[in-house]
């Protein structure tokens, strides 16, 4: 009986020996990945470029094409009178158009100036609202979802984890050509409400 509880206690010694070596290799790893330098990834998503409206946008690394389409759509509005051609490129959640993950509009620079004399139909659209520059006779600005407009479960989980902070929309925001001025995220200013064209 000694010789098997003997036995059974080297076995059991053995096998407690072999078990924290194991457990201790992931944190040597960790240890050795923690002290090599940091490089910064380079973004695997292609950018959107629409050279016809001059601009472009990096899209987030989050985004997987099979679940965010671009769609162009352009409409002509009348406010007092005044006619302007307003271009929205929506980044169309999984072909659900009514709630796009992203908005950027691109509107008369001159009749952008009036209506921001006017004043916003609610704090909170205008909010939601933001300048990111200028080309010429345009003006560029992006509006964000308000709230998630699905039930709880994955798809809520997806979209919200797809929606962008209004600070990184700027960063990832660039117009083309020469004659151009853009915002960074430091100097997002609001921009009045505008007709949504869906």
């Amino acid at each position: 009986m000694k010789k098997y509880l003997g036995l059974l206690f080297f076995v059991l010694l053995f096998t407690l020996a072999a078990c924290s070596s194991k457990s201790e290799a992931p944190v040597m790893k960790a240890a050795i990945a923690a002290a090599e330098p940091v490089t910064s990834a380079a973004p695997t998503q292609a950018p959107y470029i629409n050279n016809e409206l001059g601009f472009s946008f990096a899209i987030p690394d989050s985004w997987e094409t099979e679940n965010y389409t671009p769609q162009v759509t352009s409409k002509t509005v009348e406010e007092n009178g005044e006619k302007a051609k307003i271009t929205e490129v929506d980044f169309v959640f999984q072909g659900d158009t009514e709630n796009p993950l992203l908005t950027i509009q691109i509107v008369p620079k001159e009749w952008m100036n009036d209506a921001a004399d006017k004043k916003a139909e609610s704090a909170a659209q205008e909010a939601q609202e933001d300048y990111l520059g200028t080309s010429g006779e345009l003006a560029y600005r992006y509006s964000l979802p308000q709230a998630c407009p699905y039930d709880v479960g994955p798809k809520a989980d997806l979209y919200n984890s797809m929606v962008l902070l209004r600070e990184d929309v700027p960063n990832r925001f660039k117009i083309l050509g020469g004659d151009s001025q853009e915002t960074n995220s430091s100097e997002v200013l609001a921009a009045p409400s505008i007709i949504p064209i869906k």
